[in-house]
């Protein structure tokens, strides 16, 4: 049969998998009959360890540790991994989805009494079972992918797996967001989400993003250079001595993050979730493993500081009517900071205007920009995916929560919030309704406008997965026509990247960098908004603005305040 591969991305590089090694496909019986005969315990840390050698999570996956790793655990491949690099280039064994797709296999289907990882035949075994986990994974598995949306539901649960954005960014701006943002804002809504938020949390959101933070920086200190001699770190209370974090609540917050065997494996097989849902790590990224705790992924240990942090305080809130009142608060908020960030960074030749209404009072829109004859008309969503559909690889599913969250919205008329709200409200300015902004005293006149700019402003990094920009863009253009103005395809754009982009905003209009990015979305239907990739930037250095530097202070106080002196280095 032929070799095929499919790259993940450009970014992501390319899996060495089963099929393409051997030149056979693998069938999911292949996997499990692999699996049945190693030892549960030996598989997962095995796992594990791998996953820490090669440190799957980060953005930039390093090709040289992968192939120390894979040279090192199979040595009887040599020659076949000399082979498939001759052929296809540099490659991977193991990346962060298919590392965790395969510990979750290995909590279902390996026997507590399997073989030893301590003969040759044996790793011989588990290597297959890697390989094939490379080609059984939602991505990787051959079958026609006809729709943008198709594209979009196959390869999420990959995308949901790399890291999107530096995990420091995203703690940086929960810290932001719930320690000053919200208690200094004012009216009592946000200083009592921020104090809701902490009940819930059962900690301070500072202690909490400490103790996170504190439990990664062992893993992260280790050094993964020398193959033969790497130890997998293990968490233990009284390795926060160096810190400022106390031993009991380390470990209140170590039994809080971690889970025993029987339990994963019991969470695993009660749930009916897709296999490609990986929540379960999310949840507990550590092993309770003979009284010590083993990271079974590093980033998901980050990730507790940052939005997974507003997601477990909500989880512990019992009541749904006030889970609502949470999330309806949290949109605020996120409306509140998304505001402050463009009036501190846009140029000289926009004028930003924070929820324009029409003459009736109705609002328009959550932000608009205005360059002198373009209008950049703006709706922020901070709502997500859930993980139902998220992992499920069903594009009918995935094409009814984009409608119901971020196209139609929930509500009627102008309450809706997303693309059918950014329609009609734009279609009323074209109608000849002015826009005000009256507590500055703006006004807004249809006639002083050619050319208007749909944006939405999201927060959910799935929204950038391949084949979704382009949906939308195609689904907000079969809402209908404008006759009076030139209105471009709607832009997806996430807040990471507008926090990239904040440094470049005073000498080039936003403007300028949303229409660079339609000429990629134009001619490739899988471009999604990367401010490094953007036409415009290219061959330009990046420029750091305000947002960054203050998120770089806020991790320099987060340092300061685990380490009262500075952190001896590792032996």
């Amino acid at each position: 049969m032929a070799r095929k591969l499919r790259k993940i991305s450009e970014r992501f590089g390319t899996l060495i998998t089963y099929a393409s090694m051997f030149e056979k496909w693998p069938r999911p019986e292949d996997l499990n009959d692999r699996l049945r005969q190693l030892s549960r315990t030996d598989v997962l840390l095995r796992l594990a360890w791998c996953s820490a050698l090669t440190l799957t999570w980060k953005i930039v996956k390093d090709n040289e540790a992968d192939r120390r790793v894979r040279d090192y655990l199979f040595p009887f491949w040599a020659e076949e991994f000399r082979g498939w690099t001759t052929i296809y280039g540099e490659g991977f064994v193991f990346s962060r989805f298919t590392v965790l797709w395969l510990m979750r296999h290995a909590f279902i289907v390996c026997p507590t009494d399997g073989a030893r990882l301590d003969r040759e035949e044996h790793f011989r075994i588990f290597g297959e079972a890697c390989l094939i986990a490379n080609d059984l994974s939602a991505f990787t598995n051959p079958k026609p992918l006809p729709t943008d949306l198709a594209v979009a539901a196959n390869m999420l649960p990959n995308t949901e797996y790399f890291s999107q954005e530096d995990f420091d960014r995203d703690i940086a701006r929960t810290l932001y967001m719930l320690n000053d943002l919200a208690p200094n804002a004012t009216g009592p809504r946000l200083p009592a989400l921020a104090h809701r938020l902490q009940e819930l949390l059962g900690y301070t959101v500072t202690d909490y993003c400490d103790l996170a933070v504190a439990c990664a920086m062992n893993p992260l200190a280790v050094d993964t250079t020398n193959v033969k001699d790497f130890q997998i770190p293990t968490l233990m209370p009284e390795q926060f001595t160096t810190t400022s974090v106390s031993a009991e609540t380390a470990e209140r917050f170590l039994h809080l993050i971690s889970a025993d065997e029987n339990t994963f494996q019991n969470t695993i097989t009660e749930s009916d979730t897709h296999q490609a849902d990986l929540t379960v790590f999310r949840d507990k990224p550590l092993l309770d493993h003979n009284k010590t705790r083993v990271p079974l992924d590093t980033g998901f240990i980050l990730d507790k500081a940052g939005r997974s942090l507003f997601w477990t305080a909500l989880k512990n809130c019992p009541d749904p009517e006030e889970r609502k009142k949470i999330l309806g608060s949290y949109g605020y908020l996120v409306e509140q900071y998304l505001n402050r960030l463009f009036m501190a960074s846009l140029g000289p030749t926009s004028t930003f205007l924070a929820a324009p209404c029409f003459r009736d009072g109705a609002q328009a829109f959550d932000g608009a920009v205005r360059e002198n004859g373009i209008l950049i008309v703006m709706e922020y969503k901070a709502s997500t995916i859930n993980s139902v559909i998220r992992y499920a690889d069903d594009p009918p599913a995935l094409e009814r929560v984009l409608e119901e969250r971020f196209i139609q919205g929930e509500g009627q008329g102008y309450g809706r919030k997303g693309m059918a709200q950014l329609f009609h409200a734009i279609k009323r300015f074209t109608e000849g309704n002015a826009l005000i902004v009256q507590s500055v005293g703006i006004e807004v006149m249809p006639d002083r406008i050619h050319t208007i700019m749909p944006v939405l402003v999201h927060l959910d990094n799935a929204l950038r997965t391949p084949g979704i920009p382009h949906y939308m863009t195609e689904r907000f253009k079969n809402l209908g026509r404008f006759k009076q103005h030139t209105v471009t395809p709607m832009i997806l754009l996430p807040i990471t990247e507008l926090e990239e982009l904040e440094g470049h905003l005073r000498e080039n209009p936003l403007s300028a960098f949303l229409e660079s990015f339609l000429t990629l979305l134009r001619s490739d239907r899988a471009a999604v908004f990367l401010t490094r990739i953007l036409p415009l930037l290219r061959g330009q250095r990046r420029k750091v603005g305000g947002t960054i530097n203050r998120y770089d202070e806020y991790l320099n106080q987060l340092t300061q305040r685990l380490f009262l002196s500075p952190p001896s280095k590792p032996s």
